[in-house]
């Protein structure tokens, strides 16, 4: 202990006074270095993560009381241990995370355990934020925005790796069955994050959170592990059906981007605009493959009246986005329910007229014929006004 801090003394004399050549920044760093050398020879135990961040928030309480920017090497020197004593848990996630891109479940047994989380990832981003909200009259922004990333990356990270003790999924069979359940709660904890910032008036952190929310339900939910594809339980239907939270959350967050048009880039406009209509296509089967089979839907096969009934569903789905494009004036809208009709009329004549017998070919007839009337009057009627519009103006 007295030969680490006599040599951090020797090193913090320099960086005050100078002398024999030795550069202030660099002796101030080597100071910081050695403190924490000298405080790691005491009995700290699991605390020791700590030091370096709580030393950062004195290191602030220092500089108030400094010119600008004359303690940033100490701060850089200090940031850097925390960023060591993070780096083992985030390598540990981070393997985690990107298995879990490729289909393998991220399972508690794979994350650091709590108490590492907490001492090396979730305190240190505490204190690095208190550090960071203390240094706004004493450092420059470039720098701050540095403690920040610093501080919002390991405490996301940390926040993760507890939520995911909720659960504690630790085998492919609970995956199957909480598997679904869990990315519901993320993603709605995430969006009431956003939901919240947008109150307070922080309309970028409020799209952050939903973006983050949004790329969770699209890296997973929608792409990795779609019940369509992937074994996952659903519940039973129609009571705690969970594809109805799993669907209307990214249709939430797609309102909240929406309703953040000005920060948002205008060539974004049109994916935004057709998202809503891929998830409502995508739980309106999902629906109905659930009705048939039950909770799992990797079930092999597809009976008779599961067939007509996607026949049906398309065509309600042309129906319903026509109307929404009429009453909304939203022309992808109603180019999207043109394709959805050509392609059920298409499915119609090429598939259920050959693949069906008596009265399911007959029903499919008259649904498709019922369909094609209502979508012809409805076209009719809009552009009978927009024409009559067009002569009064």
């Amino acid at each position: 202990l007295v030969r680490w801090a006599a040599l951090g003394g020797v090193a913090a004399l320099f960086a005050l006074r100078g002398g024999f050549g030795v550069p202030p920044m660099a002796a101030q760093s080597a100071a910081a270095l050695l403190g924490y050398g000298a405080i790691a020879q005491l009995p700290l135990g699991d605390a020791l993560p700590l030091v370096p961040a709580i030393g950062l928030v004195a290191l602030t309480y220092l500089s108030l009381k400094q010119s600008r920017n004359a303690l940033l090497p100490g701060f850089a020197a200090l940031l850097g241990i925390s960023f060591a004593w993070a780096a083992l848990p985030v390598a540990e996630w981070l393997a985690a995370g990107i298995a879990s891109l490729f289909g393998n479940p991220v399972l508690v047994t794979e994350l650091p355990a709590i108490r590492e989380t907490i001492l090396r990832l979730l305190v240190p981003a505490a204190l690095t934020g208190v550090a960071w909200r203390l240094t706004g009259t004493v450092v420059d922004r470039e720098y701050r925005w540095l403690g920040l990333g610093f501080a919002s990356a390991i405490g996301a990270i940390a926040l993760h790796i507890l939520f995911k003790q909720l659960w504690s999924i630790d085998s492919f069979p609970e995956f199957v069955q909480l598997g679904l359940v869990e990315r519901i709660s993320w993603e709605a904890l995430l969006l009431a994050g956003a939901l919240l910032a947008w109150r307070l008036g922080r309309a970028r952190i409020a799209l952050g959170f939903a973006a983050a929310s949004l790329a969770h339900f699209a890296s997973y939910t929608l792409l990795v592990h779609n019940p369509l594809w992937w074994e996952q339980a659903l519940g039973g239907w129609p009571v705690a059906n969970l594809l109805l939270p799993a669907y209307a959350l990214p249709l939430a967050g797609l309102w909240i981007l929406n309703r953040r048009q000005p920060e948002i880039q205008p060539a974004l406009d049109r994916v935004l605009s057709g998202l809503p209509m891929l998830l409502i296509f995508l739980f309106a089967f999902s629906e109905l493959r659930q009705l048939f089979h039950g909770s799992i839907l990797t079930v092999y096969g597809v009976t008779d009246w599961e067939d007509i009934f996607r026949s049906i569903v398309a065509i309600s789905l042309a129906v319903g986005f026509l109307m929404w494009g009429i009453l909304r004036g939203l022309r992808d809208w109603r180019i999207a329910s043109l394709v959805l009709m050509i392609v059920a009329v298409a499915k119609v004549f090429l598939f259920d007229a050959s693949g069906l017998d008596g009265l399911l070919r007959i029903g499919s007839f008259v649904a498709l014929g019922l369909s094609l009337i209502g979508i012809g009057w409805l076209y009719s009627r809009y552009l009978g006004e927009d024409r009559t519009r067009a002569v009064a103006a």
